[in-house]
């Protein structure tokens, strides 16, 4: 976990570029060059100013403090060598970037204050959704996983999606899926999610009575927050196992969910979407028919990858939607973590680094 710092008690630095941490001096620097080369009628207090107000924003409290006192012995300098007449106006210059440089310092413990704050409440989210989401063992009887977690915002630390990954009796199981809403509320209803999902893959062979007690405890949740959660509290989800009894298969059962995608060795892509989907976990409609697990085969060496719609639903500047069976077709990557590097690269060029959606990713390969 990435930590927030301090610089002798002013706010973290990591955040500020390189450039910005040199801005107030390089202002400091074109305003004395001004005044040694402009008029004495012409004055940079403005731009002493500038680089007091902008330290606060950019610096740390030592380096607001020098650069203020630095602006305001700069301005008195000139004031006495090259205010001919000492006007009183040039002094009401040398009383503006005082006024400059307090301003700065109070911004700069303003920011600090403030900025505290929302790094601790950010190390608290990401603690969340560390707690919650947990990565899977890489090898996990036998098999292959990797995920990984994106926020649409960097920083923003907590979201939706879920994914999650057990050995059971009857072989390994998986489960991709994603929340309606962000935030605290969504996180409550993946933790509500998984816990059922990790209590029924264990006890119960098949993966429809699994998403059946998913989706039972996804509609208790919604009835006990009542209000608009009773319609509009869901999750979509894919299920996934690759059973101990029968090696080389796959059995997919989908919530509403978009299809998993699996990667052949000779690095051809194919979607494997579900002939009878069913709805979403958490809609509460009685006696609607559940979903059944399908099989597919598993050709030597493939890759098996459970997204959700943050991939899915990437758009490039036209508003074309990303691919994954079309875009990353020859690109036969080695193990499951190399897989998601692949698809992480791939969504960021197709969308220049632009999304408005989180993404969570499963890879699994036996």
């Amino acid at each position: 976990m990435t930590r927030s710092g301090s610089e002798h008690g002013g706010p973290a630095r990591g955040g500020v570029p390189p450039l910005l941490r040199w801005l107030p001096w390089a202002v400091l620097v074109i305003a004395l060059a001004l005044e040694l080369v402009t008029p004495s009628a012409v004055r940079a207090t403005p731009l002493f100013a500038l680089a007091c107000v902008s330290a606060g924003a950019f610096l740390s409290l030592r380096s607001t403090l020098a650069v203020s006192v630095t602006a305001l012995l700069l301005e008195l300098l000139i004031t006495g060598l090259l205010g001919t007449e000492r006007q009183i106006h040039e002094y009401v210059d040398a009383l503006n970037v005082l006024l400059a440089g307090v301003v700065g310092v109070v911004a700069n413990r303003l920011r600090y204050r403030y900025g505290s704050r929302l790094a601790a409440a950010r190390e608290v989210a990401e603690a969340a959704q560390l707690a919650v989401l947990p990565a899977p063992p890489a090898d996990l009887a036998g098999t292959r996983v990797a995920v990984d977690y994106r926020t649409a915002q960097s920083e923003t630390r907590i979201g939706g999606d879920f994914y999650a990954a057990l050995a059971t009796p009857w072989g390994v199981r998986f489960v991709a899926g994603d929340v309606r809403g962000k935030g605290l509320g969504a996180v409550g209803l993946v933790a509500i999610l998984l816990g059922a999902f990790r209590e029924a893959a264990v006890r119960v062979p098949g993966l429809d009575e699994v998403a059946r007690r998913m989706d039972e405890a996804a509609v208790r949740e919604a009835e006990r927050r009542g209000g608009e959660e009773l319609w509009e509290g869901f999750a979509t989800a894919v299920l996934a196992e690759l059973p101990r009894t029968a090696p080389g298969t796959l059995r997919l059962l989908s919530r509403g969910h978009p299809a998993p995608y699996l990667f052949a060795a000779d690095g051809s892509v194919r979607e494997l979407p579900a002939a009878r989907p069913g709805l979403p976990l958490g809609l509460g409609l009685p006696g609607a028919p559940g979903p059944v697990a399908e099989e597919f085969a598993l050709p030597p060496g493939a890759l098996v990858l459970l997204v959700t719609d943050g991939v899915t639903e990437a758009r490039d500047g036209d508003g074309t939607f990303f691919d994954p069976a079309r875009h990353l077709t020859g690109a036969a990557p080695a193990d499951p973590a190399a897989l998601l590097r692949t698809v992480l690269a791939a969504v960021a060029e197709w969308t220049d680094g632009d999304r408005d959606d989180d993404m969570a990713l499963l890879a699994f390969a036996p």
